[in-house]
């Protein structure tokens, strides 16, 4: 009987094993690395859309933590390992990794499905009829207008920080018509790309005195310290909120809980990755990235931190149950 047992399971291993194998492959192309709370939720995402559909392969540019002198040897990587194993679908994620590899993979033929691309496609030269994907476009008028509801109208001047990451540089483009100040609904809003850490806290530590009366936390994950060395995420928005006069508020749902950021209008990584595999398997099944338009999977949602708040002496606005928008509540 226990011969059986074994004979039954080894079975069992080999056709499974069989049948992934004969799935298509599909290669994921990080532009950020697999720790990363954006990254881990829109691997998770296309895992589960693409769950008996293909066989998935990940690579992790880590672009977030590695010097930019290095971004050409982790783009060989990629284009090496995407050669062995030889997809039917490229997913590429942010725009670090489009602008990187895009091109070389379009020359490939291989069809492309972006996600979280806050740039527009055109500046990567990967318009060809292999490409499409989900576009994210922060939602910086309507944050704007929920900041003032949170702080009773009080939102004259307000302040949004950014590393100086090409997602960075793309959103000031994309979001903001590459405008570092601008007014809206009564709020000037002035934009600022940083460095290094010396200058990230002196623009913390500084914006009450130059008049700001909130602060909205975009990306802080290429801030480098006064040797060049990569600054860990979480210190610096940990740091960020310990330390800041104003009110912080974020653009990303990763910025947001206790030590964070309060809250926010908010855009979230599992959607991308749900409607980027929706598109993997419409190009499996025999359509053209050419005839499939770009998507942006959602509206945002909103996330608050029951302790930020409390901490700030603020409340979520009671008018705010829009039904269309997912409001919810972290620690």
């Amino acid at each position: 009987m226990l011969k059986i047992i074994c004979i039954y399971i080894i079975a069992l291993l080999l056709m499974t094993t069989s049948a992934i194998a004969d799935m298509p492959r599909v290669f994921v192309i990080n532009s950020y690395h697999k720790d990363f709370q954006w990254v881990a939720e829109h691997n998770a995402a296309l895992k589960r859309g693409l769950k008996n559909v293909a066989s998935l392969s990940f690579f992790d540019l880590n672009t977030k933590r590695i010097p930019r002198s290095e971004f050409k040897t982790a783009r060989d990587r990629a284009i090496q390992e995407l050669k062995t194993i030889k997809p039917k679908v490229v997913v590429i994620t942010d725009d670090d990794a489009l602008k990187l590899l895009g091109k070389r993979i379009s020359d490939l033929h291989i069809p492309i499905v972006y996600l979280g691309i806050n740039a527009n496609p055109r500046d990567y030269h990967v318009l060809d009829h292999q490409v499409t994907g989900v576009l994210e476009r922060p939602l910086f008028k309507r944050s704007i207008v929920f900041i003032q509801d949170i702080l009773h109208g009080g939102l004259k001047k307000c302040l949004v920080l950014y590393d100086n990451s090409t997602t960075a540089y793309a959103s000031l483009d994309s979001v903001f018509d590459n405008q570092q100040n601008l007014r809206f609904a009564g709020t000037e809003t002035n934009i600022r790309l940083i460095d290094t850490l010396k200058d990230w806290r002196e623009a913390v530590l500084s914006a009450k005195d130059h008049g700001y009366n909130a602060m909205i936390v975009g990306l802080y994950h290429t801030i480098v310290d006064e040797d060049g060395n990569h600054v860990p995420d979480e210190n610096v928005i940990r740091w960020t909120s310990a330390n800041s006069p104003i009110p912080v508020f974020g653009f990303w749902d990763f910025s947001i809980g206790k030590d964070k950021a309060l809250g926010g209008l908010v855009l979230a990584a599992d959607p991308q990755g749900w409607e980027a595999a929706k598109l993997v398997k419409r190009i499996l099944e025999g359509e053209r990235a050419s005839d499939i338009e770009p998507v942006i999977a959602e509206t945002g949602r909103f996330i608050f931190s029951d302790y930020e708040l409390k901490r700030w002496n603020l409340s979520r606005p009671v008018h705010l149950t829009v039904p269309s928008i997912t409001i919810r509540h972290v620690e």
